[in-house]
């Protein structure tokens, strides 16, 4: 990653508004159901603000930058 798209990256915290609404507080993370499939059961989705990531621990494992949460693949 270019160094200038490194720093942009570290310094905005630009994260859709639907990804936020739900998610509940859990030490420094925030944990919801995932977006991209079906979570009914336990929340899979973690939202690390403070580095600006995301990741799914369920099924369709996928992760990445508050700037790649738009390009991840919809059910």
């Amino acid at each position: 990653m270019h160094a200038g798209l490194k720093k942009l990256h570290r310094r905005l915290s630009v994260w859709p508004v639907e990804i936020l609404d739900g998610l509940k507080r859990q030490g420094t993370n925030l944990m919801g159901r995932c977006p991209f499939r079906d979570d009914h059961h336990t929340p899979s989705l973690t939202v690390t603000p403070e580095n600006n990531l995301w990741a799914c621990q369920g099924k369709c494992n996928v992760g990445g930058s508050n700037l790649t949460y738009s390009f991840a693949p919809t059910p």
